[in-house]
């Protein structure tokens, strides 16, 4: 059982980042890239917390 959750895990993780990083690179990176990197770092620590939170 243990084993099966930690599998889901990373799959769930896989494909969730996988997504994002997807959608960033279609509809946000010409955006993001142009911002400042102030707001580059917060965008990436909000991911980043947001993440850990899903999981």
């Amino acid at each position: 059982l243990c084993f099966i959750i930690i599998y889901a895990f990373y799959i769930l993780m896989f494909i969730h980042n996988f997504t994002f990083i997807y959608i960033l690179s279609v509809n946000g990176f010409s955006r993001w890239a142009h911002e400042t990197p102030t707001k580059q770092t917060n965008h990436l620590s909000l991911m980043a917390c947001l993440n850990l939170g899903k999981y």
